[in-house]
């Protein structure tokens, strides 16, 4: 079992929060197509164990608002690099639209201002695009029962650990803040704009995903 901070010990396994009878809906926003079927083939492969199922899947933050509306998930699993609306911006409009909605920032963006920037919106979880199965869906999990898992770099460098209470939506952003998904990515911690899509992470989590 985790300790009382939710880090888990060294050789300890997450503990099982798994409940097939509590079926969870999740949401996939993604722009890129390969990962969208990765995270979907994962999800679905252990849906009979773990009540996690995929009911709906969006390319961008405007696609993903419209599809909230109609599909209602209790999950959204939301990318930050997306053309158009970012996941940021999509997300703060997503828990004015549905507050009770869990969504957790899965992404390759563990640096600079934007985990913080997240997790201040209200995000129910923080995930590296490189974290393992286990950790994903023990997130959805912690998630649906009001816990925050958050990736244990991003908790580092956030100065919290790897599970941390639930926070109210912060204030809004000054004018001017880019959205870090909007047309490619926002400024890392040096200043520089990050490469459109983070493809090289992509394909890095798409290889361990199909492992």
């Amino acid at each position: 079992m985790p300790s009382s901070t939710g880090i888990c010990a060294a050789g300890e396994a997450m503990d099982s929060t798994e409940n097939p009878s509590l079926m969870v809906d999740v949401m996939l926003v993604d722009d890129h197509l390969l990962v969208r079927r990765a995270i979907r083939g994962l999800l679905e492969a252990q849906t009979e164990r773990t009540g996690i199922k995929v009911v709906g899947e969006a390319a961008s933050g405007e696609e993903a608002l419209e599809q909230l509306v109609r599909l209602r998930p209790d999950v959204v699993l939301m990318d930050l690099n997306m053309p158009g609306m970012g996941g940021l911006e999509a997300t703060r409009k997503a828990l004015a639209l549905r507050p009770g909605l869990k969504v957790i920032a899965l992404t390759v963006e563990e640096e600079g201002p934007y985990p913080r920037w997240m997790l201040d919106t209200g995000v129910a979880g923080y995930l590296s695009k490189g974290c393992q199965e286990d950790e994903l869906l023990q997130a959805i999990r912690l998630a649906m029962r009001g816990d925050r898992h958050v990736t244990p770099r991003v908790a580092l460098a956030t100065g919290g650990n790897r599970r941390w209470g639930r926070r109210s939506p912060g204030p809004a952003l000054p004018s001017g803040t880019p959205d870090p998904g909007a047309d490619g990515g926002g400024p890392s911690a040096s200043g520089d704009r990050q490469p459109a899509g983070s493809e090289r992470e992509d394909g890095q989590y798409l290889q361990g995903a199909f492992a």
